[in-house]
């Protein structure tokens, strides 16, 4: 049985691109929230230190050392997240302004 080829314009074929543009669009959107974890986890970090520090009677730089070295990952990783989410979100959002102009001018015609 041969598999039905849709026109590249035809409802069905611009429903799913839709659908999965939305979607590279909303994962873009939540992995541009990753600056905000990042800094909560700086954040924690740095209370779960200076609480460590405080319990200590004689701290040495590496007690606090490694509240600030979880903090800095924390950072990093929210920041990798933006730049993967920010150019997804944008190229996304495109994609769906194509994909919606060329559904106007097929309803048009």
């Amino acid at each position: 049985m041969e598999p039905v080829q849709l026109p590249p314009d035809s409802e069905l074929v611009l429903d799913g691109q839709r659908r999965a543009w939305r979607i590279a669009f909303v994962v873009g959107i939540i992995l541009c929230c990753g600056p905000t974890l990042g800094i909560l986890g700086t954040i924690a970090g740095m209370l779960l230190s200076y609480d460590r520090i405080e319990t200590l009677r004689a701290p040495t730089p590496g007690d606090l050392a490694v509240g600030v070295h979880w903090s800095m990952w924390s950072a990093a990783i929210g920041s990798a997240a933006a730049l993967i989410g920010v150019p997804l979100a944008l190229w996304s959002h495109v994609k769906l302004n194509r994909i919606r102009k060329r559904a106007d001018v097929s309803l048009l015609t």
